[in-house]
């Protein structure tokens, strides 16, 4: 003998089952063949260096040999431009900035500021090594979760026990 429960109470249980298959964190998405351009305010060590020479090409941008040539005509699967010099950054504002052709993401110090400019990821440690180019490539590309600041939430907890 089965119990009837209001219509209410069934909805509700059946929210609470656990759903068979989990969606992926990342969408892997096979059709998307764009390169990687990283912005970088700090150095790339030779470990993510050779991380990112197992995925693919990776070329850094020289003013003396790039100066003149259009972005889709260098050849790389990881451009790394580094900000922190003058003429990068112009090349970034003329050839980079506003081509949806290429992922853009920043490479920087974890207390350092975005400079205002808007990447797809901003991260100051490289994914760690995946099973194959298009599952890294879009840890790359993906906002990294941000670790909790006990500060921030201490704070937080101060603001709801004077609110109440």
């Amino acid at each position: 003998m089965s119990i009837s429960l209001p219509d209410v109470i069934s909805a509700a249980a059946s929210l609470a089952k656990r759903p068979d298959v989990s969606e992926p964190l990342v969408n892997l998405d096979p059709a998307d063949v764009k390169k990687i351009v990283i912005m970088i305010t700090r150095d790339v060590s030779k470990d993510d260096r050779k991380r990112l020479s197992s995925f693919g090409l990776v070329k850094d941008y020289d003013n003396k040999v790039h100066l003149n040539l259009p972005l889709n005509s260098i050849e790389f699967d990881y451009l790394i431009v580094d900000l922190r010099e003058a003429k990068h950054r112009l090349f970034y504002q003329k050839s980079i900035q506003n081509n949806a052709d290429y992922h853009q993401v920043y490479y920087k110090w974890s207390w350092e500021s975005d400079m205002g400019l808007r990447f797809e990821s901003e991260f100051s440690t490289f994914p760690p090594n995946q099973h194959s180019k298009q599952a890294f490539d879009a840890l790359l590309c993906s906002a990294p979760v941000a670790e909790p600041t006990p500060c921030l939430s201490f704070l937080g907890v101060l603001g709801k026990c004077g609110m109440a």
